[in-house]
Order: C-alpha cells, then sequence, then structure tokens
C-alpha cells in the first residue's frame, strides 16, 4: 500500500494518458476510423486550409486529454469518498 502511495505522490512512471488504447479493443478501433476519416478527408481539403484543419484537430486533441484528465480526477475522488464511506 505504500508504495502505491508513494507511487501515486511521485505521479507513477508512466502517466495514466499512457495506457490509453493498450487494452481497448474498441479505443483502438476508434482510433484507426479516425485516422482514416481524417486521411480521406485531408485529401479534399484545399491546400490553403490544411493549416487550419490541424489546428482544428490540435484543438480537438486538446479538449480530449483535458477531459481524460478531468475523468480521472473525478473517478479518483469518488474513489476516495467510496473508501471512506465503506470505512465508516
Amino acid at each position: 500500500m505504500n508504495q502505491l502511495i508513494k507511487s501515486i505522490y511521485n505521479g507513477f512512471d508512466v502517466p495514466p494518458s499512457d495506457y490509453i488504447g493498450r487494452y481497448s479493443p474498441d479505443y483502438n478501433k476508434y482510433r484507426e476510423n479516425a485516422f482514416h476519416a481524417e486521411q480521406e478527408l485531408r485529401i479534399k481539403i484545399p491546400a490553403e486550409l490544411i493549416a487550419e484543419f490541424d489546428n482544428c484537430m490540435e484543438l480537438h486533441l486538446l479538449m480530449v486529454m483535458a477531459a481524460g484528465q478531468d475523468g480521472f480526477i473525478h473517478g479518483f475522488r469518488m474513489g476516495g469518498k467510496l473508501m471512506v464511506q465503506t470505512l465508516t
């Protein structure tokens, strides 16, 4: 237990976001589909709009990353509350 607490305090050797997709067939399927859809759309977009498209994709990526982090924090807090309820 102490090692787990130390790992949480020190930020783990590998952040939780690095595990995304490793064990999820659904995630990998959606990632593959999204990649192909983006590539097909990129071919259709006029060259002068590619930079704008890339910026839009980057903003979506940042949004998803922020949501994942918030979800992790919320889940961690819920787990803590569950432990408190269980022990009281």
